[in-house]
């Protein structure tokens, strides 16, 4: 799993994004939280992913690039809205896959 640098965090949350990503590199199930990751689909941009899912043998194979943190689905679909903005304000384009992506290729992403 890689971890964006900047880690995009819901203003719900209060705890520092290194615990989040602790918490959830080390199993603890922190319900309502959501993962937002870059998608795996061809044609797709992010996805939404309940931490809990984590847990399932199929889902900790997968080598995420996780993005943002959310705590609740409505943060989640929110913290998705500000990313884009902030994407295509920076950008002009709203190719957020591919702008995330450039970051994790040059090493601003942090491997676990």
């Amino acid at each position: 799993m890689k971890w964006y640098q900047e880690l995009y965090v819901s203003d719900n949350i209060k705890a520092e994004p290194k615990t989040i990503r602790f918490l959830v590199e080390h199993g603890v199930q922190i319900r309502p939280l959501y993962l937002i990751v870059l998608s795996e689909l061809e044609d797709g941009q992010l996805e939404i992913i309940p931490v809990h899912t984590l847990k399932l043998p199929v889902f900790r194979k997968k080598d995420y690039s996780v993005v943002g943190v959310a705590k609740g689905y409505y943060y989640a679909r929110s913290l998705v809205e500000r990313m884009v903005s902030d994407v295509y304000t920076q950008t002009g384009d709203c190719n957020v896959k591919l702008y995330f992506a450039s970051h994790f290729d040059d090493n601003k992403g942090e491997d676990i």
